[in-house]
């Protein structure tokens, strides 16, 4: 669940379907602390030891036998690489990689020394938690590439970094700030089919976390992409749009055909659509062959006339509680 707060307003939004009477869950404090730390803010502040899965991970992980090799990986815990080391100077871009690379390598090295783990989690999940701690640094290096050319390296720490924040932090300021940097990198590359793909899950996840739709990712991301980033969201959200519109649906009953001198032919139509509100906000258009039924929200209906009917004696009633309108339409 994310939190997002706007003025005097807190808005919470759920990263995934919620089932009826599932507990709904959100965190204490800055979950970018260490876990020790955690602990102890959450005992002095609410006199309770967390027990969550992710804390009893990292406890799990600190008290082995192995874990004085998680010191490269704790010394960048949620915290980027100093830009001026006092024995190697300037960082450079090939050190900073090497210092992420090495305290991944280590964390890695001790979950798999592990002989077991009564967590029940899965590996992918155990991954994305390890590296969550490493996602300032990961962003650290992302930039650096970047600004030397390496788009293609830079794309893939950005990645890690989205993916650890989307574990922890799914649909948070902090995750789709990540994402939208990627986004930035993956549009500066040759490789259409990615670029679309990204502003595709860059769309869906700003509609999953803020609501609305283009002109909210506009505000918040898309004033920093390019032009074609920009056309090909929009473009991406009139899809979307389309394919959200209710169908509406139709059927002809009860068609009488004339008796007798002096007879018109008699039909029924029925129309239901979900999108039915009102008979105020149902427009109805017809001529002697066709009739268009329209409502906001709903793709409009073309329907041919059995037979040329008289507009002029046509009848409409609703109902609100079924969404359906009734049309008795006479031939002329």
């Amino acid at each position: 669940m994310s939190k997002v707060l706007l003025a005097d307003w807190v808005f919470l939004r759920a990263a995934r379907d919620v089932a009826v009477g599932e507990e709904l869950t959100q965190y204490y404090c800055d979950v970018r602390m260490p876990v020790e730390m955690r602990q102890k803010e959450l005992f002095e502040l609410f006199e309770f030891k967390c027990n969550c899965s992710r804390c009893a991970f990292e406890l799990e992980l600190e008290g082995g036998p192995a874990s004085g090799a998680l010191k490269p990986w704790k010394k960048l815990y949620s915290c980027e690489v100093p830009g001026f080391h006092p024995k190697m100077g300037p960082i450079q871009a090939s050190q900073l990689e090497g210092l992420v690379s090495e305290a991944e390598e280590a964390a890695q090295s001790v979950l798999k020394s592990r002989s077991s783990s009564s967590l029940g989690l899965e590996a992918h999940v155990e991954e994305q938690w390890l590296l969550w701690p490493l996602v300032p640094a990961l962003q650290q290096l992302a930039l650096r590439l970047r600004l030397d050319g390496r788009l293609r390296e830079s794309a893939e720490a950005r990645r890690k970094a989205e993916k650890a924040a989307c574990s922890v932090v799914p649909l948070s300021n902090l995750h789709l700030r990540i994402q939208a940097e990627l986004l930035l990198t993956e549009a500066r590359r040759p490789d259409s089919a990615t670029h679309k793909a990204m502003v595709s899950k860059s769309l869906a996840c700003c509609r999953a976390a803020y609501g609305g739709g283009f002109h909210v990712w506009q505000s918040l991301f898309g004033f920093r992409m390019p032009k074609a980033s920009s056309d090909l969201a929009m473009q991406l959200e009139s899809q979307v749009l389309e394919e959200m519109l209710c169908v509406i649906s139709f059927q002809w009953q009860q068609v009488e055909k004339p008796t007798g001198p002096g007879c018109a032919c008699v039909a029924t139509l029925q129309v239901s659509c979900s999108a039915f509100r009102s008979i105020d906000t149902i427009r109805l258009e017809a001529s002697p062959a066709e009739l268009l039924v329209a409502a906001p929200g709903a793709t409009d209906a073309r329907i041919s006339c059995p037979f040329r009917i008289d507009i002029d004696t046509l009848q409409t009633t609703f109902s609100k509680r079924r969404r359906r309108l009734t049309i008795l339409a006479r031939g002329c």
